[in-house]
């Protein structure tokens, strides 16, 4: 068996507090990362620190680029056993995710469609949690709880079989820990 990793966060920034604005979320944000690594993370969104606009398929660093802007972010990491092969499956479509990383673009129609719980699949546009979920469900063997193009971050929380094995601050992520607060809430 391997583990995989579910990163849930919300940042400061204008997009992230309009999410929460609208949505009430804890987390607006998701990743995954298929080792237990804060260097290796991937998700979709924005591509430039100062432009929202110019977002896609991303290698997120839990040190670098937005996080470095709010380290203080709140952030979950949920565990999930996968089978070797399975493991693999998801391998191959991050692989793939990345041979094609120029083609990737940001569903910012998706973000809409999400919210109002309209299945819509755009070639090569995903939002951060459409992302998750294509990745998560290249696996074969995760049942997610809706169909991905309606999966919000809070969503990856009720998977069955996921383990909370962190929570605090994006500054203080690690993986495989214990799920105690490693500092005060935001």
């Amino acid at each position: 068996m391997k583990k995989v990793y579910v990163i849930l966060t919300r940042t400061g920034t204008a997009p992230a507090q309009l999410v929460r604005l609208a949505t009430r979320a804890e987390f607006t944000h998701s990743s995954i990362a298929i080792m237990p690594c804060r260097h290796s993370l991937h998700s979709f969104g924005r591509r430039n620190l100062n432009n929202f606009l110019i977002s896609g398929y991303l290698h997120e660093d839990a040190d670098k680029h937005v996080y470095a802007k709010y380290p203080d972010s709140p952030c979950a990491v949920y565990e999930i056993c996968v089978s070797n092969d399975g493991y693999k499956r998801m391998a191959n479509e991050l692989s793939a995710f990345n041979k094609r990383y120029d083609k990737h673009k940001y569903s910012f129609i998706g973000a809409v469609t999400t919210q109002l719980g309209i299945k819509k699949k755009l070639k090569y546009r995903y939002t951060c949690s459409q992302f998750v979920a294509t990745i998560l469900n290249a696996s074969g063997e995760i049942r997610l709880p809706k169909h991905p193009s309606l999966i919000k971050p809070m969503d990856f929380a009720s998977i069955s079989g996921s383990k909370l094995v962190f929570r605090g601050k994006i500054k203080d992520l690690c993986f495989g820990h214990d799920t105690t607060d490693s500092g005060e809430q935001s």
